[in-house]
């Protein structure tokens, strides 16, 4: 997502490739798709917490502090996905909601390397 749906747009700097430009919903789209891993990841929404069985749970029984980042970083994507001002479609140009979205598209990057350079290889060496 972070590349894709937020990255192409920037760097164009047109709407052309927004994910919802017609409805202006793309950052509803964008937030929901961070909310789809955090839940993913938790076994339910943030509010509940990690459930049991979830990939959370066993993440922290086998790495407690990679739990921890993971949680912190899925939370900061959305925390920055909440600063851009909405319809992204009408503030594409917009110095300051650039600056935003380029703030959000870091912090999906980032949880996303985390995933595919600590949490996969984990998944492999342990399950």
């Amino acid at each position: 997502m972070g590349n894709e749906k937020i990255g192409v747009p920037l760097k164009a700097k047109t709407t052309d490739d927004l994910e919802s430009r017609f409805s202006h919903t793309s950052l509803a789209d964008f937030k929901n798709n961070v909310q789809s891993a955090q839940i993913a990841y938790l076994g339910g929404t943030a509010a509940e917490g990690p459930q049991q069985n979830s990939l959370s749970a066993w993440v922290a029984k086998n790495n407690p502090e990679l739990d921890t980042q993971v949680q912190k970083e899925l939370a900061a994507a959305l925390s920055a996905l909440e600063a851009v001002p909405n319809p992204v479609e009408k503030n594409i140009t917009d110095a300051g909601a650039v600056a935003k979205l380029k703030t959000a598209q870091e912090a999906v990057l980032t949880s996303f390397a985390t995933f595919e350079s600590k949490v996969l290889p984990l998944v492999k060496e342990k399950a």
